[in-house]
């Protein structure tokens, strides 16, 4: 039990490092308008060139 909820904890924080760096050596940017956050909740959008952004923004609308 003890085990699982440190697990739990730490590898959000582990896969968030280890993606951030996959994204920044595979040169995607992040696009704001599609991503969001509510409370502890985020969704961040990567895309690899700034008018695909913008072609999710126009067909899905901007994120709320």
């Amino acid at each position: 039990m003890h085990f699982s909820v440190e697990f739990g904890v730490i590898s959000p924080q582990v896969m968030h490092f280890y993606m951030g760096r996959f994204i920044e050596e595979n040169a995607y940017i992040v696009c704001e308008e599609a991503s969001s956050q509510w409370l502890l909740a985020q969704t961040i959008v990567y895309v690899k060139d700034v008018g695909v952004c913008k072609e999710m923004v126009v067909s899905f609308g901007a994120a709320q």
